[in-house]
């Protein structure tokens, strides 16, 4: 059966339409080739690139791909965050999971951790943080819920402590003199909410900022139970590094 000259018109823009399509699509491969989307919010980094789990000598497992980046003898790589670079060429790095280890850094110093980050990743790399959130423990201090302080992570000079004393170990830490101890590293000398935790990563040129949950990143890898922990007391952040400056 023959097509009319209408029907071949529509033929004929529908196989346009398909082309710029296919067009359309390699392009934007070839402008970013190490970043996929799946559906509208999951992201998937070529395996190509390392993964790296920074501040996760402690007991954190081996995952493969990943390699973690630690104070601890039991990193692969011992790296001293407030001092050292990264031990990695620029654009190397696909991912960087990074859980209860920025407050543990120096305000004066965090600007380096963070350049260094940003160096290290992948233009479209993704950076998931995770840290102790204050906004949270405020509100259970207002509260007085003392039993949020008694189960929480954070270590208190003494659980005997009036609450006031609680919360004060989430702003700077008790513990010190670990310092002292080679492979511990410093207690909390830095406390964080959303919006400062915001402001710190968008100073430092990542973009598309936003809060996240417990196992709940844009990275599905990410999800499994060999990264995030203390859910019921961690404030999420995910960011990317742009693909342009």
């Amino acid at each position: 059966m023959e097509l009319s000259a209408f029907g071949w018109n529509i033929r004929l823009r529908l196989l346009r339409a398909r082309e710029n399509y296919r067009i359309h699509a390699s392009l934007n491969r070839k402008i970013t080739p190490q970043l996929k989307q799946l559906g509208s919010d999951d992201i998937l980094i070529d395996k190509k690139y390392l993964r790296i789990n920074v501040g996760g000598g402690k007991n954190h497992p081996k995952v493969d791909g990943w390699s973690i980046v630690d104070l601890r003898s039991t990193a692969d790589y011992n790296v001293n965050l407030e001092k050292d670079q990264l031990p990695f060429d620029d654009n190397s790095i696909g991912v960087i999971f990074c859980s209860h280890t920025l407050e543990h850094i120096n305000p004066h110093r965090l600007a380096h951790v963070l350049r260094e980050f940003n160096r290290v990743l992948i233009p479209g790399g993704v950076l998931r943080v995770a840290v102790p959130d204050i906004e949270l423990a405020i509100k259970h201090y207002v509260n007085k819920d003392r039993d949020f302080f008694e189960n929480a992570d954070v270590s208190p000079l003494s659980r005997e402590l009036p609450i006031g004393g609680l919360l004060a170990s989430w702003f700077y830490s008790s513990r010190l003199e670990e310092a002292t101890v080679v492979g511990k590293g410093e207690g909390h000398v830095h406390c964080f909410d959303y919006d400062y935790m915001k402001y710190w990563l968008e100073k430092f040129n990542f973009t598309n900022v936003e809060r996240s949950s417990y196992r709940n990143s844009k990275v599905p890898e990410l999800r499994g139970i060999e990264f995030d922990r203390y859910e019921d007391e961690s404030l999420f952040a995910e960011a990317i590094k742009p693909t342009r400056h």
